[in-house]
This record gives structure tokens, sequence and C-alpha cells, in this order.
């Protein structure tokens, strides 16, 4: 039996789940979330009897953005130079993700530890599918969609299949949290996703805009806009002067007309995305709503249903205001799903079983 940590760094949170690994077995024997800090080596500092108290053989790192490296991600004194260079590509979250690998080597130095890219799960989706309208030359250096929150996607499908019972699942699967995504899966693999280079394309998200015309981010640089502005002065908290999602629904149902019409572009990004998906996608099992967002809002879930009666969605009002796992009537055409993502538990599985 070994012990399992898994670090899940979010861009000011992060979880800690430890697990004790005996063949196909996964027993979570401590888990915290560290909702916010200041810094993330003083609040691993401040954890530190975690590990220690657990005897933690070996430590997971979630890595939100790996190029086209593979999952697990072996961690040295050679291949953190790798990670230093994709702090670069995505300073947001793996700038910080660095600084927990560097403090947590630096105190637990001998013993194991791996990275786990949301990137990796992505790397089956077709070139054409991956491609920007720009010069080849940029594709081929790396330049080219890669995909993310693939951690909680993998998650999604191994359950999938465990409640479909079959080996392989087609699944619209909706990761909607303070960052939002959607991705088409076809027989387990990811065929497409909203999210491309970065984490900035695609969904309406918490603080980030989603898909913009590049003339738009133009204009927003020549009046004033840095680079992380768009990872933080955007999305719904910009549109509707809100903290969270949770404010945005309170004002939707107030009837605030900056809230209305932030919660209508949200859900008709989603729609979107979800109806042209559904062409890629043949014998679709079901759609999936995951997420902190996904998994608890009804309303939300509500009103993109609403807007899919046209393919034969029917909600079942109940099960959905309860946050059920089914919560699709039996004449609905398409089953839609809610399903709690576990990603440290994902973490650990992919690492262990390599």
């Amino acid at each position: 039996m070994k012990i399992y940590s898994a670090l899940n760094y979010g861009s000011s949170s992060l979880k800690i789940a430890i697990f004790a690994v005996n063949k196909s077995n996964y027993e979570l024997i401590n888990k915290k979330n560290i909702t916010s800090f200041d810094n993330i080596e003083n609040a691993i500092e401040e954890n530190i009897n975690l590990f220690i108290d657990n005897k933690v053989d070996v430590f997971v790192h979630r890595v939100v953005h790996g190029l086209d490296y593979k999952n697990p991600f072996l961690i040295n004194d050679e291949t953190i130079k790798t990670l230093e260079y994709l702090a670069k590509i995505n300073p947001l979250h793996n700038e910080l993700a660095l600084k927990g690998i560097r403090k947590l080597r630096s105190i637990f130095n001998e013993k194991i530890h791996y990275a786990v890219f949301d990137t990796y799960f992505h790397n089956s989706i077709p070139s054409y599918a991956r491609v920007y309208g720009i010069s080849l030359d940029f594709f081929r250096s790396g330049v080219k969609r890669y995909g993310f929150h693939g951690i909680s996607y993998s998650y999604i499908v191994r359950k999938m299949k465990e409640i479909l019972n079959k080996e392989k699942v087609n699944l619209i699967v909706l990761h909607l949290g303070a960052g939002c995504s959607i991705c088409a899966i076809k027989e387990n693999k990811s065929i497409e996703t909203s999210m491309g280079f970065s984490p900035l394309e695609g969904l309406i998200m918490q603080k980030r805009s989603g898909d913009m015309d590049i003339g738009v981010v133009l204009h927003l640089i020549q009046n004033g806009f840095k680079p992380f502005d768009f990872y933080s002065k955007c999305g719904f908290t910009a549109m509707a002067n809100v903290k969270n999602f949770i404010e945005l629904e309170e004002k939707y149902k107030a009837g605030n007309d900056d809230a209305v019409l932030t919660m209508n572009a949200f859900v008709h990004r989603i729609v979107k995305y979800i109806g042209s998906y559904y062409v890629l996608l043949e014998n679709l099992d079901g759609i999936v709503f995951t997420g902190g967002i996904g998994e608890n809002s009804w309303l939300l879930r509500n009103l993109v249903c609403e807007k899919l009666k046209k393919i034969g969605i029917e909600l079942n009002e109940e099960k959905n205001k309860n946050n059920e796992l089914l919560i699709s009537t039996s004449k609905s055409k398409i089953n839609v799903f809610v399903i709690k993502t576990e990603e440290e538990e994902e973490m650990v599985r992919i690492t262990a079983q390599q």
C-alpha cells in the first residue's frame, strides 16, 4: 500500500486529498480545501503536518497547461525546467502550481513527485480542430488549441462508463465553475472542446470573457488593458458587477437588468456550443453537468435545458432542484446527468495506474 497526496491548485485555492492506494482500491483518508490564501508557500507550510502525519509516499500535482506532454509527468531536477517553461505559457495557473511544487520538493525531496496535466485528455482532438487560421508554422511549433479541465473530463468518462455499464460512451460534458468549458467526447475520447491555447477561449466565465473578437482584444489593449486583465477583469463578474455566480443568480431572480442580460448571454453561449457539438456525435449517451455551478445551480441547468427542447430534452423539475444524478424525464430523447467531479481522486488514479 502507498499513500498518495493530490494537490489541486486553483487560481486562488488549494485542494489537498490524501489516498491510501492498494491495487485497485482508493481510500480517501484525509482532505482539506483551502479556499483562499495570500501565499501558496505559506499555505503549504501551515498544513505541512497533513503530509507528515499521513506519511505521504507520492505527491501528485495538478498542472493546468502541459502542452502535449503525457500524464503522469515525473518531476525531478531536470524535468522541472519544463514546468518553468510551461509557467510562462499559462502564468495564472501554472506559476502557482510551480511555486507549490518547489515548496514541497524542498521539504520532501526524497519523495516521488508527479505532475498531471489538464491538457493531456484532449490530445485525441484531431489536428483540423486544433489548428488556428494562421501560418501552419505556428501550429507545428505548438500554437494550437489544447483544451483544459481534462482531469475532470477523464473522471466523468470513467463514472459514466460505470453508470451506463458501457465500455465506450459518447457525451457532451459541461464543466462549469470559476472556469467554464464544454467537451464533446466520442468513444471515451475528446474530439472537441471550447478552451484553446489558453483557458481564455470558449464560454463566458467568472472572470474571463470566453470567445471574443481579436479586434476587441486589440482595442482593449490600446485603451489600457493589461494581459492579466483578460484573466481577472472580464466575465460575468465584470458584466453584472457581482462577486460570483451565486450573487449573479440572486440579482437575476430579482430582475436586475445587467444580471438578466449577463445570465442570458452565459446560457446562450453554452447552448450554442452544445448545438455545435451535438452534430459531431452519433448515439449521444447523455449531457453531463459538473463543476461548482454545473453541480449546484438547478436554475442554470433549467435555463440551458429549456433551450434544448428542440433536440428532445425534457427535465424533471423536482429531480433537477434536488441535484439528483439523472434529472431528465423518461420521455427525454437525451438523458441529462449531474455528477460531482472528483479531480483529486482522478489525479491519483492516473498516476497509480501508470
